[in-house]
């Protein structure tokens, strides 16, 4: 089977609390007018950009894109001077942050974070849909948002609540029949066909789209249309309760039987923030101490000699303090075995295992897609990063921090990043192990950093 994982990764915070994703959303606004100067809008209102500066501010959300880095970049940005339409001036760091510039409105329709990722996700879904339905000429076409939306608004609910959709390829002299099967929980597929909703995902949309109108899909599309042979092609969108959603692209033929493997598509898109990987907690005490183990095994790292230790400091802390104690003398541990080995080359190479291990489970066929700011994606490659980190000249440093937290009574969230010695900058973070809480639950998350993601980072397949 081939695989293909997508990562939707943020980056940091930016100064004056911009952030890097939130850059590009709010130089649009300013495109759009009805400016406001002053620290509370209060000096001017109702300003437009001259044609001047609207080219300037265009210029900007392109150079973004491009930016290596967008911390500095985004300072640029911010001390870039505009002119308005009635003769007056300012810098973009003296425009009022209205709700409407930073992309929200008070009145906007808003999801909750979970349910957002979900449907973004199968956004992903029915963008191959419409890729692959695309057909008419001698190839298949390039698709555009607007298409996305459209299979959007046809599907419709069968006698068992899955929302589906069919086209038979009738201008082919060998007709395939293309299903879409909606398979989520309730509040999904409400956020999904609600057209309120749709102004939240056109970036998430936008960069879909790319991906199918990419050398990669546009290949795939091309050889599912030109075979020369009636298949059953079904996208199936399938999630459930809790998790995340799963893409998966079957091609049967004419018989009913499974195709070419390489024809067989999953595409997982990962959800949260920028992680790669999460391992659960355990509910507990033997199972806090087992998924330790699976934390920490790709890394080499053995806490076996201090398991009677972290047995007896899980229930003490109990599941109510989230195992604190077990987590602090575990991640204490296994940061002293790697602190030992950061004059070892052989650490380069234990990272790169984790952070495969994580990203791609060691599947030599997936591969990882991060939505950046811009509406746009990018391919990463985590493979091969012992080379990338010897031909870089990466110094591997790991620091283990304790954190605080007001989610547990005792104890500390603990920490352990990885940087290049060289630079202790944030632009310098390579990976974070860390342990988090959130609401009654937590659990055990890898996060690359912004120096891992540039490394990391290859040529898009260019779209036409």
């Amino acid at each position: 089977m081939r695989f293909f994982e997508f990562n939707t990764l943020n980056e940091a915070t930016l100064d004056s609390g911009t952030t890097a994703t939130s850059w590009p959303t709010y130089l649009q606004g300013l495109l759009k007018g009805n400016i406001s100067l002053g620290t509370k809008g209060e000096t001017e209102q109702g300003l437009s950009l001259d044609i001047a500066s609207n080219g300037i501010v265009q210029q900007l959300i392109s150079n973004f894109s491009k930016a290596s880095n967008k911390v500095e970049y985004g300072k640029t940005i911010a001390n870039t001077d505009l002119t308005f339409d009635n003769g007056s001036s300012a810098k973009i760091k003296q425009i009022f942050k209205s709700s409407a510039l930073k992309g929200s409105t008070d009145d906007a329709p808003k999801l909750q974070t979970r349910t957002a990722g979900l449907v973004a996700e199968g956004l992903l879904g029915v963008a191959m849909f419409a890729k692959l339905t695309a057909r008419g000429g001698n190839l298949t076409e390039d698709i555009t948002s607007k298409d996305v939306w459209d299979v959007v608004s046809r599907i419709k609910s069968d006698d068992n609540n899955v929302l589906t959709d069919t086209v038979s390829d009738i201008n082919n002299e060998v007709s395939d029949s293309i299903n879409l099967v909606v398979q989520l929980s309730v509040d999904i597929k409400e956020a999904l066909t609600n057209p309120n909703y749709r102004p939240l995902f056109e970036d998430k949309v936008t960069s879909w789209v790319k991906y199918a109108n990419s050398d990669l899909s546009q290949k795939y599309a091309d050889i599912l249309y030109k075979n020369n042979r009636p298949d059953n092609i079904t996208i199936r969108l399938e999630g459930v309760a809790g998790g995340k959603i799963d893409v998966v692209i079957n091609v049967l033929d004419q018989e009913g039987r499974p195709t070419k493997k390489l024809e067989q598509v999953k595409l997982s898109v990962k959800l949260s923030d920028s992680l790669i990987g999460q391992q659960a907690r355990g509910k507990t005490h033997e199972e806090v101490y087992e998924n330790l183990q699976k934390l920490f095994e790709p890394l080499d790292i053995d806490i076996s000699s201090i398991k009677d230790k972290i047995l007896k400091a899980a229930l003490a802390s109990g599941i109510q303090n989230q195992f604190a104690g077990a987590m602090e003398l575990a991640y204490s541990t296994a940061a002293k075995q790697l602190t030992a080995m950061s004059n070892d080359a052989s650490l380069a190479s234990k990272v790169a295992k984790l952070t495969d291990y994580h990203a791609t489970a060691n599947d030599p066929q997936i591969q990882v897609i991060e939505q950046t700011p811009d509406a746009d994606y990018r391919l990463l490659n985590y493979k091969g990063l012992k080379q990338v980190f010897e031909k870089n000249n990466i110094d591997l440093e790991v620091k283990y921090v304790a954190g605080a937290s007001s989610k547990i009574e005792e104890g500390v969230m603990p920490r352990i990043l990885f940087y290049d010695r060289n630079n202790q900058t944030r632009t310098g973070k390579l990976l974070e192990i860390r342990y988090r809480t959130r609401g009654n639950y937590a659990n055990h998350i890898i996060e690359p950093g912004p120096l891992l993601k540039e490394l990391a980072a290859y040529r898009k397949f260019k779209s036409k």
